[in-house]
Formats: structure tokens, sequence, C-alpha cells
């Protein structure tokens, strides 16, 4: 059965015996399986930035230093910064292969659906072989 193309975009090419990221070539006669995984968003440092903004913001106050405008703008600029770094940081989606050898997280997105189509793409490929 000659080599058929399911899926094909800049970075990924699946077809019927081989998927191709990037450089990385992988055999699907030894895939056994593949998955769609979540990396979650790690906070710990924004959550620290926050806290000492607001440690900062009881030291200002427990000084009776509420007139002074720079240690509270530095205060807010912390606070604001931490929050920020919340909102935008998100999962990270990743392309599990599982083969003999053991997992391998051979490409990681934050556009789940781009990963979803591909983990689509090889099952479909592991079928047709």
């Amino acid at each position: 059965m000659p080599e058929e193309t399911i899926y094909a975009d800049q970075s990924v090419s699946v077809t019927t015996s081989r998927i191709v990221i990037g450089e990385t070539t992988y055999a699907l006669r030894n895939i056994t399986s593949v998955k769609m995984t979540v990396t979650p968003t790690k906070r710990g440092w924004a959550i620290a930035v926050i806290a000492v903004g607001f440690l900062g913001l009881a030291e200002t106050f427990g000084l009776g230093r509420k007139d002074m405008p720079i240690p509270l703008v530095m205060v807010a600029m912390l606070i604001g910064t931490g929050l920020i770094w919340i909102l935008v940081e998100r999962k990270r989606f990743n392309l599990t292969i599982v083969s003999s050898a053991g997992e391998t997280h051979a490409l990681t997105s934050r556009d789940e659906e781009y990963i979803r189509k591909i983990v689509g793409a090889i099952n479909e490929a592991i079928v047709h072989s």
C-alpha cells in the first residue's frame, strides 16, 4: 500500500507510515498510542510577586507613610504585575506519543484544537496502517 498523507502543515506531517514533527521522524509501526496531555500553568512566581506587593502594602501602612505616593505606586505595580501574569499564563497542551520505549512529548502548544487535530490524524493513520 502506498504512503498516504493524512495531515500536513508547516511543522507536522502525518502519513500512513510515519509522523514528522519538526526534524524528528517517528515510525508509525513503533507507536502504540497517542494522546493529548495538559501541562498546567505554573503560578508560583506570580503569587510570590503578589505576596511581596501585599507585604509592601502592609509595611507602607504600618509605618504611617500612606501620604508617600512612590511606595504605593511600587506596591500597586507589583500586585498588578502578578495579577496580569496569572491572567496571561495559559495551559500548555502536549502531543504525547506512547511506544515500547515510553512516553514522549513530541509537540507542545497553547492551542488545544491544534493538538487535538494532530492526535486525530495520528489515530486515523494508525487505523489505516
